[in-house]
């Protein structure tokens, strides 16, 4: 019978690894500024299966939005934090903020006067 049960639970392939504690595990670890890369090595799986996790599991999914964030505030803050050390790889960690949490560079396409102006300024340097 018990057999049967485990079946039932688990109809094909290897039983889950998921345990519903996880969603009290991970918002801490990404509130260190993890990646969902970093969060599966510290885990012991796969970010493909995280990613199933959050499709299957509500709160886990929740509990994972919830840790970007803070994810994205620690890094914030080491920018912040950071800025005016010499040590401190501004390009890289611009790069990290615009490919990690999609931050975009304003294109402004007002084309004024004053813009037009601006530009040539900066032209006539070069």
């Amino acid at each position: 019978m018990a057999e049967e049960e485990k079946k039932q639970k688990h109809p094909g392939g290897r039983p889950t690894d998921y345990t519903p504690d996880l969603c009290e595990k991970v918002i801490p670890l990404l509130k260190e500024g993890m990646s969902i890369e970093e969060l599966g090595l510290e885990l012991d799986v796969g970010y493909s299966t995280i990613y199933a996790w959050m499709e299957r599991h509500p709160k886990f999914k929740e509990a994972i939005n919830t840790g970007r964030e803070y994810a994205q505030g620690w890094w914030m803050k080491q920018g912040r934090e950071n800025v005016k050390t010499k040590e401190f790889n501004s390009t890289l960690w611009y790069m990290n903020m615009k490919n990690r949490f999609k931050w975009k560079d304003k294109h402004d396409d007002d084309n004024s006067e004053e813009q037009k102006s601006l530009m040539q300024k900066l032209i006539d340097k070069l």
